[in-house]
């Protein structure tokens, strides 16, 4: 008997077997849900990581191009700075005017400019003509070249860019440093002043113009306070006939004319350019100014001719002497010496140019050996009692000349060689940087 709302078994059994067989077809649909969606993600993953693999080669490969790129700039702006600098200086026997000698040693020569690594990258320059030059890659007319900087990586990558240089024009040669008119062979300078001249018949000092067509001056010039009297009494007792100047065309010597041969300083002589000769400080500031050119060499007191280059006759050299220096035995020099201390020469010395002694204020030639100096003196004691220029003390000391050595010791007028000393004191010209007229990427 059926209960109110129960179904018949039959009805049962077959709901029973559909729902079965429902639930064992939902498994079935689930497992390939499942498959698909699973391929659908690794799909996707694949997908996903090839775009990423992709564009990461991609930003490699872009970073790589602009690196090397950068590389080859950078090589060529270096080339640049190089070439301004030789044709500045003039290193390869260079016309700072054109790029002929340059174009004969970089490009005809076939030799890089400049070469260098930066980071994994390797770069190197070469020069050549401006195609629309004549000249090859020998001659410069039109004051144009090329510099060609190719750079690589090891992975071959690899970038070319080239630029066109010209020359911009020459600057203005600046002036030399002012400087007191020369005076006299040997300008001795202090509040008192002491002439030691020796007694060899060999020697000479010549107060008239050996080597150029100034006008004669004295032998020997001292400040108003400098003891001229006892400078003419020591030239009077040190072979007089050695000491020379012209008169009127005529050449005198100490024997007759001393007053020509040693004078005192006039007022007008005494304030020079803007100097006052008669002031220790005025003078100490000349000496720095000389001391504080970029092209002077600078060595400590105690030093010899063996520690620095005193220069030639075609390569002069600014030299300050913070002390004493001794020159021995066969040595030379040439351009503007400037000693602090005691200058103490021995043997066959030689110097062309400017000599000056002003601190300690003392010259010292002696030994029996040859050599000339010519060109001016100046020897000045502007110390004062503590010994060192530069300080509170600085005044005009005692300032002292002993040349009594034998042999032909000479000191002679130049004025050429007085020229060319100031010549080199004028600061070096600041060539500007290469003017860039074109820029390409060759690769």
């Amino acid at each position: 008997m059926l209960q109110s709302g129960e179904l018949p078994m039959n009805v049962r059994r077959n709901v029973s077997c559909l729902l079965d067989h429902h639930l064992k077809s939902e498994a079935g649909f689930l497992l390939v849900a499942c498959l698909v969606l699973l391929t659908t993600v690794t799909l996707i993953g694949t997908t996903a990581y090839i775009l990423a693999s992709t564009d990461i080669k991609i930003g490699a490969g872009f970073r790589n191009a602009r690196s090397v790129f950068q590389a080859a700039q950078a090589g060529v702006e270096a080339a640049r700075e190089i070439l301004r600098q030789v044709n500045a200086n003039q290193t390869t026997g260079a016309d700072p005017t054109s790029f002929n000698s340059e174009l004969v040693y970089y490009a005809a020569g076939n030799h890089p400019v400049t070469s260098g690594t930066i980071g994994n990258y390797a770069y190197t320059v070469m020069l050549s003509n401006d195609p629309g030059d004549a000249g090859g890659n020998s001659a410069d007319s039109n004051n144009k070249v090329i510099l060609t900087s190719t750079a690589t990586a090891a992975n071959g990558i690899k970038a070319v860019v080239e630029i066109a240089v010209r020359l911009p024009p020459p600057p203005a040669a600046p002036p030399p440093i002012n400087f007191p008119s020369t005076v006299a062979t040997v300008t001795l300078l202090g509040n008192s002043t002491s002439l030691t001249g020796g007694n060899s018949n060999a020697k000479a000092l010549n107060g008239d113009d050996q080597c150029g067509s100034a006008s004669p001056l004295p032998v020997v010039q001292t400040n108003a306070g400098g003891s001229l009297a006892s400078i003419k009494s020591a030239i009077n007792s040190s072979k007089p006939k050695t000491y020379h100047t012209v008169v009127n065309g005529q050449q005198v010597d100490a024997s007759n004319h001393i007053d020509d041969i040693a004078k005192a300083l006039t007022e007008a002589q005494m304030n020079s350019n803007g100097y006052n000769l008669n002031d220790a400080g005025s003078l100490n500031s000349l000496v720095q100014s000389i001391h504080d050119l970029p092209q002077t060499t600078v060595v400590p007191g105690g030093s010899t001719d063996a520690d620095v280059n005193l220069g030639s006759v075609s390569n002069l050299k600014l030299v300050v002497v913070d002390g004493d220096f001794t020159i021995n035995g066969n040595a030379s020099g040439a351009g503007i010496l400037v000693v602090k201390g005691q200058l103490t020469f021995s043997g066959n010395v030689s110097y062309t140019g400017i000599i000056m002694v002003v601190g300690k204020g003392v010259m010292v030639r002696n030994g029996s050996g040859n050599g000339t100096i010519s060109g001016s003196v100046w020897i000045a004691n502007t110390a004062g009692p503590d010994g060192i220029i530069g300080t509170a003390d600085d005044a005009m000391g005692a300032a002292s000349l002993n040349t009594d050595g034998g042999g032909a010791s000479n000191f002679q007028y130049c004025s050429s060689a007085v020229n060319n000393a100031l010549a080199a004191t004028a600061p070096p010209p600041t060539y500007s940087p290469l003017n860039v007229i074109s820029f390409r990427q060759v690769l």
